[in-house]
């Protein structure tokens, strides 16, 4: 029988801290309920971006409004009894769950049980509320430590905001940076064991790549004992790229806010390419201009020519498509991606479910869902039918950015001169994962790299 694991969350719980093992447990085949209380499966909890201050000069940290996180189970209809752990995410939801009963009385039975509690950054607030630490040694984010050796814990002061403490079956983390080694402890916790410390996974990044789709693979991955490394053409080891949060909040295509602040691991200048196992493109805006990097071609092309697992994701297709690699390939891609998807010469896919990925020997691709104006509306037939309609009469059509791809889908450029500012013709296909559980992707280099958990016991 696999292992079960509720999620407690709450309105702005911080997001990485809800997601990354939210994800990450459901990719190691762990089963994964996330639930707040007075909410139903269905609804959804905003939640929380918390960064560090330091890169504005701010004594504390910083807080914007992050993704939609998506409930999946009823919390009044919880057997808390049926679950192998408890998660407890951190952020400002803490605060107000910490003082609900049913919150409480939920920890305690996990507590007394033995079964294992995660808990990171805030969550710990919890804890202590519920009386679960008196005596225990944990850590949480330095702000904290009044309240829990007030509550009787041994307080672990932490060195970094990447440390973690395992007590008995009580295992707390500083903030989100401590992802790997918690994620670690709790599937080891639950009776796992990991494997992967052999393996070395490159991260291709860039300024405004989608938050999730490199934060969640990123530390699931480490958690498994990879070596990850995530490198940005003109940056080093220690430089950031800020991130973006694609989210759909009503709109005929998704919003975006600014995302967390990603510390890049190392330097792009002189990378050994050859020393890593897989490629992994996130998505979002960076791959629009990493496309343009000449650099960045023949790195794809050399892990695709070793047949070494090249996984991409969102508009990360965008560069694969420059690269000259999906030529010939079948694949998955939102409907709204359908003509530059056939016009990069790939075969399109009608995607069934929605949810569905494709390995193509070392090539993984995702379909998701892409976005801005001229994607979904050059798959409506009245628009399609009234750019024809202008360019029959000869009427002049002026078409900017993004909007070209409504003249392709239309089928008005065969023998039509036209720019498109900085982006190659060549460079016509793209994906999108947005809150798409990064299980599928995950899974497909999975089987490749032979990495994952094993629960079997």
């Amino acid at each position: 029988m696999g292992k079960s694991v509720l999620l407690l969350c709450g309105d702005y719980m911080e997001d990485h801290e809800a997601m990354v093992p939210f994800q990450a447990l459901q990719a190691y085949g762990i089963a994964v309920d996330a639930v707040c209380p007075g909410k139903k499966a269905g609804d959804c909890c905003r939640t929380a971006i918390q960064d560090s201050g330091a890169y504005h000069g701010y004594q504390t940290f910083t807080e914007k409004r992050g993704h939609n996180f998506s409930l999946n189970a009823n919390f009044d209809e919880v057997d808390f009894s049926k679950y192998d752990g408890l998660l407890l995410p951190g952020g400002r939801a803490p605060e107000y769950l910490a003082i609900n009963e049913s919150v409480l009385d939920c920890v305690r039975k996990f507590s007394d049980s033995g079964k294992p509690i995660g808990s990171i950054c805030h969550g710990q607030l919890i804890l202590a509320a519920a009386g679960s630490v008196k005596g225990r040694k944990c850590t949480a984010l330095h702000a904290l430590g009044p309240v829990l050796i007030d509550a009787g814990a041994h307080w672990i002061e932490p060195k970094t905001r990447m440390d973690c403490v395992a007590d008995g079956n009580i295992i707390t983390g500083v903030i989100y940076r401590a992802h790997p080694e918690y994620i670690r402890l709790f599937v080891r916790a639950l009776g796992g064991k990991v494997t992967g410390s052999d393996k070395r996974i490159l991260f291709l990044c860039g300024d405004f790549m989608e938050d999730y789709e490199v934060t969640v693979p990123f530390q699931s991955l480490q958690a498994l004992g990879c070596h990850v490394d995530a490198v940005s053409p003109k940056k080093k080891a220690g430089d950031i790229c800020p991130t973006a949060v694609h989210d759909f909040e009503g709109d005929q295509t998704y919003s975006e806010k600014p995302g967390h602040n990603f510390i890049l691991t190392a330097s792009y200048e002189g990378l050994d390419a050859s020393s890593y196992d897989a490629l992994v493109i996130p998505g979002g805006r960076a791959p629009e201009y990493l496309a343009l990097d000449e650099t960045v071609i023949a790195l794809v092309k050399e892990f695709m020519q070793s047949r070494k697992p090249v996984a991409s994701i969102c508009h990360g297709q965008q560069i694969l498509a420059a690269a000259g690699v999906l030529k010939g390939k079948k694949m998955y891609c939102i409907p709204y991606g359908e003509a530059e998807c056939c016009l990069g010469r790939a075969t399109w896919l009608e995607p069934d479910p929605m949810l569905s990925w494709k390995a193509f020997g070392s090539l993984v691709e995702y379909f998701g869902i892409a976005g801005r104006a001229p994607e979904y509306l050059a798959l409506d037939e009245t628009v399609i039918a009234l750019v024809k309609e202008f360019m029959q009469s000869r009427k002049p059509v002026a078409s900017i950015c993004h909007g070209q791809q409504i003249l392709a889908a239309a089928g008005v450029l065969k023998v039509v001169s036209c720019c498109l500012v900085r982006k190659p013709v060549r460079r016509l296909t793209n994906t999108m994962l947005s809150h798409v559980p990064w299980i599928i992707i995950f899974n497909a280099i999975k089987l490749v790299l032979e990495i994952g958990t094993d629960l079997s016991k």
